[in-house]
């Protein structure tokens, strides 16, 4: 594909409404491109308003990116309590105590989460860990 294909797909994209459809896209191998950032695939993300869509999104996509999208845009706290103290990955688990309220589960995910990227540490290479 060359730039000119690029261009037309970030077009129509922006175009689209349907947001099963933007979901679909955001959950394609097309946005993962060996996990390169896509243009379209974070078009796709930033247009998807339902919340159900969106967790959806922040939990099964394969691209780090589109998830990072997803997770910071979800409102429904339960999303980012499911990830925080789920996920395997403790930039996701991070990302998602970034957006949680409750004290308790703050608390709780404090004292049982080995990772200092959880919390905002330094030690970014903790990925996964």
């Amino acid at each position: 594909m060359n730039d000119q294909d690029t261009l037309i797909r970030q077009k129509a994209i922006s175009k689209i409404t349907d947001q099963v459809f933007l979901t679909k896209i955001a959950l394609s191998n097309w946005a993962l491109e060996a996990n390169s950032r896509t243009i379209e695939g974070d078009l796709a993300v930033g247009k998807v308003t339902d919340q159900t869509l969106l967790a959806k999104i922040a939990v099964e996509a394969e691209a780090t990116h589109i998830r990072e999208i997803a997770i910071r845009e979800v409102n429904d706290q339960a999303i980012p309590a499911n990830i925080s103290m789920k996920d395997k990955n403790s930039q996701f688990r991070g990302i998602a105590v970034q957006k949680l309220n409750d004290l308790d589960l703050l608390v709780h995910i404090a004292a049982k989460d080995q990772s200092s990227v959880v919390f905002g540490g330094d030690d970014q290479s903790v990925v996964g860990g």
